[in-house]
């Protein structure tokens, strides 16, 4: 019918991140949709297709199913920023604001496929009142599919886009912030290791006076007294705050001279490998901003990782062998691996791709 050959997904198919894959392949296809479900009621006398093409061809529909191609599509990008490795928590202060604004916006100005939704069906009307066609993106006026559109339709779809569009605004905002205590102490580790806010540092510095930063980190991974430990089990303190605060000056000038411009990992990691002798609590607190995970990326997959590797054919495998795989699999790439293995002497490639010899009695 002149459409991409797409995977129509099945509720079952469908997980949070897929969801946007599976509104695409009803958008692109959705003439064609429409049309094979018409046919198939009419051949086949099949109640479940005739009231989906009904369903499927209200303008409520069709105005909802380009809402959320545009909204998922700010969606689907902010879900692959917070996929992402490296990620650091000063990071997805500023993407989470992108996304919010660019979803409150839709309220008042409609995006690609909402605007061309609403040109279109303006584009060709129908002599009936209680219709309008709505043109396909890229096909002809010939294959306008007719709508049943009424001012009750319309005027719900209003009211709901604009709640719809505000709570997920709000979940959103909800879902990493730095008000709560958790989120002060990622922002502040996040503020202390970031060139720009260090150099911003300075004036506090140079007056003598103590970081609010430094205070709100050391009152989580300071040492405690005594009287306010929970018990004697206590986890040794993993920065001092008076060192901390010495090395302050020490990291100022060396950003000033040395670390004007990288990105926060690149200085971290500079940090830790070529300055910890001299900036032994500054270099712990990078090294806890590191390992501290912002979101629970990883732990899904590696998850995703191990029923990979775990199938039914490997259903007697123990846990060891399972983490050596998952290791090998996370790690970095094997083929380095095996050449620094071959250069270390002279291997004896013949005898390891050699089939084994079997004796007759073996073949008898």
């Amino acid at each position: 019918m002149g459409d991409p050959a797409v995977k129509l997904k099945l509720n079952t198919d469908i997980r949070w991140l897929s969801l946007n894959n599976a509104i695409q392949a009803i958008y692109r296809t959705y003439h064609s949709l429409v049309k094979m479900l018409f046919e198939e009621s009419q051949q086949t006398k099949n109640a479940n297709s005739l009231g989906l093409h009904s369903f499927l061809t209200t303008s409520s529909f069709c105005a909802f199913l380009c809402l959320f191609v545009d909204v998922l599509n700010v969606l689907t990008k902010l879900c692959k920023t917070l996929q992402s490795r490296d990620l650091l928590f000063s990071y997805v202060k500023p993407k989470m604001a992108i996304a919010v604004g660019e979803i409150k916006g839709m309220k008042t100005v409609s995006s690609l496929a909402s605007k061309s939704f609403e040109s279109n069906c303006a584009l060709v009307p129908t002599v009936h009142p209680q219709k309008a066609a709505w043109r396909f993106p890229g096909a002809d006026t010939e294959e306008s599919v007719e709508l049943k559109c009424s001012t009750t339709m319309m005027t719900n779809f209003s009211t709901l886009k604009s709640k719809y569009l505000q709570r997920l605004a709000d979940n959103l905002k909800r879902r990493l912030s730095a008000d709560t205590p958790d989120g002060k102490v990622l922002e502040a580790l996040s503020q202390l290791t970031s060139t720009k806010c260090i150099l911003e540092l300075s004036v506090e510095a140079e007056q003598g006076h103590s970081s609010e930063l430094v205070d709100i980190v050391c009152s989580w991974y300071a040492e405690k007294p005594a009287e306010i430990r929970v018990n004697a089990c206590s986890l040794p303190a993993a920065i001092s705050q008076p060192l901390l605060e010495d090395e302050t000056p020490k990291v100022i000038n060396l950003v000033r001279k040395c670390y004007s411009r990288p990105e926060p990992t690149a200085f971290m990691e500079c940090v830790i490998s070529e300055h910890s002798h001299n900036l032994p609590s500054y270099s712990r607190m990078c090294v806890l901003l590191l390992c501290i995970p912002v979101t629970s990326v990883e732990c899904k997959r590696a998850f995703s990782l191990q029923n990979r590797i775990k199938i039914k054919l490997r259903n007697r495998m123990g846990e060891e062998h399972i983490d050596l795989l998952m290791r090998i699999s996370m790690g970095p790439e094997y083929k380095a691996a095996v050449r620094h293995w071959r250069r270390q002497k002279q291997r004896r490639f013949a005898k390891l791709y050699r089939p084994a010899k079997r004796s007759n009695s073996a073949l008898k």
